[in-house]
């Protein structure tokens, strides 16, 4: 009996330890949601797939002399501009006066002080012609220019008339001596007019084509820049915050980061063994032929509740979760003591029994 005794003993006081080595806990990856690659874009709403226009930068002010494209982030103000134009750059201009008798040209070129030929537009026809051909490169093609044919130009560049030489090719003609060009800045104010400087030009012929190249005559013209004032406008874009959004975890797994700012990922965790509870482990060697039944009982149910306290203890934190193993060691748990229990008490009436039949 004294075997048994001991038996039942050691099953009781181990069945907490191997209860709660079977429990697990759940810990989890933890992030932030942060910002990253931030720029700032004037069309954010419609570029950007996530953006803030309560946080934009501003440009400086550009100032135009033609209204600018209205737009959603762009300011635009009216105002009165003062000009300083220089009379030597332009873009636009015009050639003027030809000669009296009708002459055809071939070719119109506009070379620079690094000799490079800069590309150019004409309007589109003058007394039913065609001006392009001006400007095609072939030289059997012509434009028959009369007395007072005005051809524009707008060039793809701002020029400096001093580096600059003006070619034309066109048909020997003997009254072909001198042409007017009139350059223009912006709203068609003219730079400089009819007089206010002098051309050098210079006509070399082979057979019945000739070249005639024509420059500024050195200190001819004005140099003090064209003053005026004019209606403009200035405006100015907003530029506003344009972003993407990443995820930041944090190093390793963690029961709980809420109070850091961190949120939970669900998806990414790990089951990792509760602590074990610590109790005093009973061994055969502890029991001893006179010790006391009523003492090794109440030893044993200290430690049968503390290991039951514990395995009833709340979890406080919210990553902490009980698995179904957990809860099914638990009923085994409870039935094994409770049967346990019943044979312990069965066997101390039953001393007790034999001790009062032997007095």
């Amino acid at each position: 009996m004294k075997k048994l005794l001991k038996i039942i003993i050691l099953v009781i006081g181990f069945l907490p330890l191997l209860v709660s080595a079977e429990e697990k806990e759940v810990n989890y990856k933890w992030y932030k949601i942060i910002e990253d690659n931030i720029k700032y874009i004037s069309d954010a709403e419609n570029i950007c797939e996530y953006f803030d226009k309560t946080m934009y930068i501003t440009s400086d002010w550009y100032y135009e002399t033609v209204k600018p494209k209205e737009e959603s982030y762009r300011i635009i103000e009216n105002i009165n501009i003062d000009l300083d134009i220089s009379r030597l750059h332009t873009k636009s201009l015009e050639i003027r006066y030809f000669p009296i008798t009708d002459v055809k040209i071939f070719e119109l070129e506009f070379i620079n002080s690094n000799n490079e030929i800069i590309d150019y537009q004409s309007q589109e026809r003058i007394n039913g012609q065609n001006t392009n051909k001006l400007n095609d490169k072939n030289f059997e093609e012509f434009y028959l220019t009369k007395y007072d044919d005005i051809i524009k130009i707008e060039l793809n560049e701002i020029i400096n008339m001093e580096d600059t030489t003006i070619k034309i090719y066109h048909e020997k003609n003997e009254d072909f001596k001198e042409l007017n060009i009139y350059t223009y800045a912006a709203n068609d104010f003219v730079n400089n007019a009819f007089g206010e400087y002098e051309e050098l030009i210079e006509t070399n012929c082979i057979e019945n084509k000739c070249v005639t190249e024509i420059k500024l005559k050195e200190n001819s013209y004005l140099k003090d820049p064209l003053k005026i004032t004019t209606n403009g406008y200035r405006y100015k874009d907003k530029y506003y915050k344009c972003f993407d959004k990443v995820l930041s975890y944090a190093p390793g797994y963690h029961e709980n980061l809420e109070n850091e700012g961190y949120i939970k990922d669900e998806n990414t965790f790990i089951e990792i063994p509760k602590e074990k509870t610590q109790i005093e482990n009973i061994c055969e060697s502890d029991i001893k032929e006179n010790t006391n039944l009523d003492t090794i009982t109440d030893d044993i149910t200290n430690q049968v509740n503390n290991s039951v306290s514990i395995l009833k203890k709340p979890i406080s934190m919210v990553s902490k979760e009980t698995t179904k193993k957990e809860t099914s060691s638990f009923l085994i748990f409870i039935t094994t003591f409770s049967i346990l229990s019943i044979l312990l008490t069965i066997f101390i009436i039953t001393k007790k029994i034999r001790k009062c039949r032997l007095k």
